[in-house]
């Protein structure tokens, strides 16, 4: 069977492999290693792997092996933090492959404006990404104590009647769930504002639930951030700060990076 060509990212021009690359690393197939294929004012970082393997067929029979997705998955992501360490890299998605070099190179000078243009973007940048999670008996009753809504709503049922105030009091709980809610969302919303005024570009992502996670407390935050290297720190600086703020609500804020800019790396334009 013949040899494929798999794409890890585009790099700029004029970096050889052995600057990029720890030839102690293993490959993602056999022992054919990463390489630099210079295209004039763009580089990719390929390997050469097989059809056996990488063929159409063989990925769609793979993708049920979880054991080899994770294997593979995980090099291409450790090969783009060794690459994002030494350049410029507009990473590719796990299982970015090529029947040739020629195709590559085709894609390449179609997009070339576009991908020049996501380069520069990305330029002394690097990716954070930011979670926080409610402990949520903690924020229930840190809201069911300070909310104005919930305190009005109590004084409220102090004014009715008791056999009213019973069928209301009943119906609290479940009221103070809302404002939970309510609360929740906008605190997430102000973080992420905040936190994107120290960031070039972001990203909100969706929530994961608890059997995605394997937590006991709620994720309420999902996000990705392009931030100036030079402003890191300020970066962090503001996180550090909301954790102080709202620990005693129940809130714990996760940031991790630096990572490959996979959420402002588009190949469309």
């Amino acid at each position: 069977m013949g040899k494929l060509v798999y794409l890890y990212g585009i790099i700029p021009e004029g970096h050889d492999i052995n600057e990029l690359w720890n030839p102690e690393k293993s490959a993602i197939e056999g022992e054919d290693l990463p390489y630099v294929e210079d295209f004039g004012g763009l580089a990719a970082v390929v390997t050469k792997v097989s059809e056996d393997e990488f063929g159409e067929t063989a990925m769609e029979e793979n993708s049920n092996n979880t054991a080899w997705i994770q294997e593979k998955a995980f090099h291409h992501h450790e090969a783009l933090l060794e690459l994002q360490r030494h350049t410029t890299v507009l990473p590719m998605k796990f299982g970015t492959i090529f029947e040739s070099v020629e195709s590559l190179k085709q894609m390449i000078e179609e997009k070339e404006e576009h991908l020049q243009h996501t380069l520069q973007t990305l330029e002394g940048k690097e990716e954070w990404n930011v979670k926080a999670y409610i402990n949520p008996k903690t924020f229930y009753e840190r809201v069911a104590e300070a909310n104005e809504n919930v305190k009005a709503k109590r004084e409220e049922i102090e004014q009715m009647s008791k056999g009213r105030q019973y069928l209301e009091k009943k119906k609290l709980d479940k009221f103070i769930e809302e404002e939970m809610f309510k609360d929740q969302e906008k605190k997430a919303e102000e973080m992420y504002d905040r936190l994107a005024g120290y960031s070039e570009d972001s990203e909100r992502k969706k929530n994961w639930k608890k059997d995605v996670t394997g937590r006991e407390d709620e994720m309420a935050l999902n996000s990705a951030f392009l931030v100036v290297s030079e402003d890191l720190e300020s970066f962090l600086d503001q996180i550090r700060e909301m954790e102080k703020e709202k620990e005693e609500d129940g809130w714990l804020i996760e940031a991790t990076g630096p990572w490959p800019a996979y959420h402002f790396a588009t190949m469309e334009e």
